[in-house]
């Protein structure tokens, strides 16, 4: 017997820390951002920045910008400042959703 398909629950986007939310804001209003311009726009250092874009890759929140999005990304030893990512496309409504419910997006 087939059971039907339940909805997918992405409740847990509610419970993301304010940089998470910031971060994933800031990729869906300019599409990509690069590890430097995620620096410069948080004011993070690297180190930051790459626990904050390692904790989204690892929720499969985000991929790289020029990479198919079911690919994983493996993760690499430290991220390079010329890295590229975006919000995966299978997330970018519930990501949308969440951010406008927390007055992020508009």
């Amino acid at each position: 017997m087939v059971k039907p398909l339940q909805a997918l629950s992405f409740d847990f986007l509610n419970r993301y820390e304010p940089e998470l939310a910031f971060s994933l804001r800031s990729l869906i209003v300019h599409k990509t951002l690069s590890v430097e311009e995620h620096n410069e726009v948080f004011n993070f250092t690297d180190d930051q920045t790459s626990f904050t874009l390692e904790r989204l890759v690892n929720d499969r929140m985000i991929c790289l910008a020029d990479s198919d999005p079911d690919v994983e990304i493996l993760q690499p030893e430290r991220y390079t400042t010329d890295m590229r990512f975006r919000v995966h496309p299978l997330v970018q409504n519930p990501v949308s959703s969440m951010l406008s419910r927390s007055n992020l997006l508009h």
